[in-house]
C-alpha cells in the first residue's frame, strides 16, 4: 500500500465495511502471497504478547518475521520513453547517469551512488526529471531468492537405452575430457537424474565448456534447480541410545502420569542426571504420534552439543534456527516449519515460527536469563511464551534446569505445574563437595591474600603439586553476586 510516496507491505488480519471518517484508508495495490504466511493462533499469540509487554503488535511483527518475508521498497530510476536521446545541456554526472540507465533499462539509488562514487546524488536526479529524462517508479523488492544449482540430465534418448552410452562415447572420443565427462554422468546418474554439476567436475576434471559441448552433442540437457539451504552436508551417524537408568525410568513415568492433570512440568534434575535423554524419549512419543516438537535453548553458545545429540538420535528430521543464521535459510526453515518439520532447536525466536501441528515445547535451562528479551521492544520472556503458545496449541511443556528460578518452583507449590526431580546423577556418579567459606571472618583475620582465602590458596596449592590444572570460575553474570547489610554483614 502507498505511504508518503513509498510503497509498504503488510498483513491483513480483518476484513470490514465500517466506514471511519477519522482518517482517509490506503488503497490495496496487489495482493503479494497466495497463501496467508502466519494463521490465525500466530496472530493471535502476537496480540497476547503485544499487551501483555505494552508494545504494539507491529513491534511484536517486526520480531517475529524474518526479514526474508518483510519487503521493502526500493527507489529506482528508468529511463523517460519520450527522451530523444539529445545529451545537449547536461552536466556530466547527469550524462553519466543519463547514459547508465538508457543502457541498463533501470538504476537503484545505491547504483547510482556506486557511478558518482558519491553518497549525494538526489540533486543530479532531480535534475533529470526536471529535464523529463528519467522517471522513478517505487517498486517492492522482495529480500529473499531461492537458491539454485546447475544440474544436468540426459536427454530421454540415452536416459531410456544406457546401452547407448558405446555410441556416446565415440562421438566423443577425440575428447579425453569429454569421454571422462560422459562416464561420470553415467555413472552419477544411477543415483539421481538431475546430477549437480559440480559433482560432475570432481569427478571428471570437467568444466562449463566440456558440458556445453556434450549439450551441442544431444547428450545432455543443462538446467538450474531449486535446493534447500537446510541440507546437513555432513554425515549424519544415527547412534543407538543408551538404556534409560532407574531415575531416569521413574522420572519419565512420572512425567506421563502429571501430564494426565498438567500440560506443564518441572523437571528438576541435578547437573548430570540425564535429563536430555529423558527429553529424547519424551520427542520420540511426539514424532510417533505424528507431532512436532520445539527445544528451545537459551543461547546460540549452546546448540552445537544438543543438535549433535539430537542429530545422532533423529536424523535430518531435526532443523535449526536462531539470530546467526542468513536471511535465507531462516525464510527456508520457516517454509519446513509450517510443512511440518518434526524437530526444531531454537533460541527464543523459534517461537515465532509457524506450527501446524505442534505436540511439546522443551524448555531447556528455564532459570536462564537469556529468554528474556531486553531490547528492542517486545520485551518477552522465552519461557513464559512458550507455556501461552502451547496452550493455544493444547500442547505440552517440559521446563527442565537443575537450578529451577523462583517463580517456577513457586507455580509447582501453588500445584500449577507438576514437578519431577531427579537427585542422582547419570552412573551412580558423585556429586561435587561443596565448600562455604565464610569471607568476612578472612578478612579479619587477615587470611585473604591477593583476593584469594586461604581455603582457596591451599586447594590451588594442592592440585598444582600434583601436576594437575585449576579451573576458577568468577560469577559476573545474572543478579549480584553479593548482597550484604553494611550494618551487621
Amino acid at each position: 500500500m502507498p505511504v508518503k510516496n513509498k510503497l509498504y507491505s503488510a498483513l491483513v488480519t480483518q476484513l470490514h465495511d465500517e466506514l471511519y471518517m477519522e482518517y482517509k484508508p490506503r488503497t490495496i495495490i496487489s495482493l503479494i502471497d497466495k497463501t496467508p504466511i502466519i494463521d490465525a493462533r500466530q496472530y493471535k499469540l502476537w496480540k497476547w504478547i503485544a499487551q501483555y509487554y505494552v508494545c504494539t503488535i507491529g513491534e511484536v511483527m517486526n520480531v517475529a518475521l524474518p526479514s526474508g518475508l518483510k519487503l521493502s521498497s526500493e527507489t529506482k530510476i528508468y529511463i523517460n520513453p519520450n527522451f530523444d536521446e539529445n545529451y545537449q545541456g547536461l552536466s556530466d554526472e547527469e550524462y553519466m547517469i543519463a547514459e547508465a540507465v538508457h543502457i541498463q533499462t533501470e538504476l537503484t539509488i545505491n547504483e547510482i551512488r556506486t557511478i558518482l562514487d558519491k553518497k549525494t546524488v538526489y540533486p543530479v536526479i532531480r535534475a533529470l526529471l526536471d529535464q523529463e529524462v528519467v522517471y522513478v517508479k517505487e517498486e517492492l523488492k522482495t529480500k529473499y531468492k531461492p537458491k539454485k544449482i546447475g544440474v544436468v540430465r540426459l536427454t530421454t534418448e540415452y536416459a531410456e537405452n544406457r546401452e547407448k552410452l558405446s555410441e556416446a562415447l565415440e562421438q566423443c572420443s577425440r575428447s579425453e575430457k569429454q569421454t571422462k565427462a560422459i562416464l561420470a554422468i553415467f555413472q552419477l546418474s544411477k543415483k539421481s537424474t538431475d546430477i549437480p554439476k559440480s559433482d560432475i567436475y570432481e569427478f571428471s576434471g570437467a568444466n562449463a565448456s566440456v558440458l556445453n559441448a556434450l549439450e551441442k552433442k544431444g547428450i545432455i540437457n543443462q538446467d538450474q534447480i531449486e535446493i534447500s539451504r537446510l541440507l546437513y552436508k555432513g554425515l549424519i551417524e544415527q547412534k543407538e541410545r543408551t538404556q534409560l537408568s532407574d531415575d531416569q525410568t521413574r522420572a519419565l513415568e512420572e512425567i506421563k502420569e502429571l501430564y494426565k492433570t498438567h500440560n506443564q512440568i518441572l523437571l528438576h534434575g541435578v547437573t548430570g542426571s540425564g535429563k536430555t535423554r529423558i527429553y529424547i524419549e519424551m520427542i520420540q512419543e511426539q514424532l510417533d504420534l505424528g507431532k512436532q516438537v520445539l527445544y528451545l535453548l537459551p543461547e546460540i553458545a549452546l546448540t552445537t552439543q544438543i543438535v549433535g545429540r539430537l542429530r545422532a538420535a533423529f536424523g535430518a528430521e531435526v532443523g535449526v534456527y536462531h539470530s546467526k543464521m542468513s536471511n535465507a535459510e531462516r525464510v527456508e526453515l520457516w517454509k519446513a516449519s509450517a510443512d511440518e518439520k518434526p524437530i526444531i532447536i531454537g533460541a527464543r525466536s523459534s517461537l515465532f515460527l509457524p506450527y501446524n501441528n505442534l505436540g511439546l515445547i522443551i524448555v531447556d535451562e528455564e532459570h536462564d536469563g537469556s529468554y528474556k528479551q531486553h531490547d528492542p521492544s517486545p520485551r518477552y520472556h522465552g519461557r513464559d511464551v512458550a507455556i501461552v503458545m502451547a496452550g493455544l496449541h493444547d500442547a505440552k511443556v517440559i521446563l527442565g534446569t537443575a537450578t529451577p528460578s523462583l517463580e517456577s518452583y513457586q507455580n509447582t507449590q501453588l500445584g500449577k505445574y507438576g514437578l519431577v526431580q531427579i537427585h542422582e546423577r547419570f552412573g551412580k556418579v558423585e556429586l561435587p563437595q561443596i565448600e562455604v567459606v565464610d569471607l568476612k571472618y578472612q578478612y579479619k583475620t587477615g587470611l585473604i591474600k591477593s583476593g584469594f582465602s586461604s581455603d582457596l590458596r591451599e586447594g590451588i596449592q594442592e592440585v598444582l603439586d600434583r601436576g594437575e590444572q585449576a579451573m576458577i570460575f568468577q560469577n559476573r553474570r545474572g543478579y549480584a553476586p553479593t548482597l550484604s547489610c553494611d550494618a551487621c554483614g
